[in-house]
């Protein structure tokens, strides 16, 4: 075990055991139905649908490896996402009822979002680099993360 994943696998632990979290979580689906509707940047305006997210905005944290904490810290993000390998393969970072998403292949990282209940997908694998990327704007509130790629918009069903 790397000095990296010991240091995050001791903080999560601690953290665990004060708060009583679960340790049973599933991700939430990241399907490649052709029920997605291609989608780009364009297409949804930065910030339309939601407060700017700011650094000082709580996020909660959850992996596949049944880490939950309430409220995570830039570091702790950067330490999971550092993390992620094929067994313990997803990462979702929520405020309220938005989030993103990761999750791990063999071949690359899918990356999703939600925002004001519209939720998109990243329309291709993208690079370890690029997800780091992502996730420091998102976490920082930064501009121009919803058009670091191409996106595919889920589908609502009608009734």
């Amino acid at each position: 075990m790397n000095r990296l994943t010991l240091s995050l696998a001791t903080l999560l632990s601690i953290s665990l055991v004060f708060t009583g979290c679960k340790r049973d979580v599933q991700p939430d689906p990241m399907p490649d139905s052709p029920s997605f509707e291609e989608t780009r940047e364009d297409d949804h305006a930065v910030g339309a649908d939601r407060e700017p997210t700011t650094a000082a905005q709580a996020f909660s944290l959850r992996m596949a490896d049944g880490t939950e904490l309430e409220s995570a810290s830039y570091d702790i993000l950067i330490e999971g996402l550092s993390s992620l390998d094929t067994d313990n393969f997803f990462l979702v970072l929520s405020s309220g009822d938005d989030f993103a998403q990761t999750s791990v292949t063999e071949n690359g990282y899918i990356v999703e979002y939600k925002e004001g209940g519209n939720h998109y997908t990243s329309a291709d694998l993208i690079s370890e680099d690029e997800m780091m990327r992502f996730f420091s704007m998102y976490f920082n509130g930064e501009d121009g993360w919803k058009g670091l790629f191409d996106w595919k918009r889920h589908e609502r069903p009608s009734h």
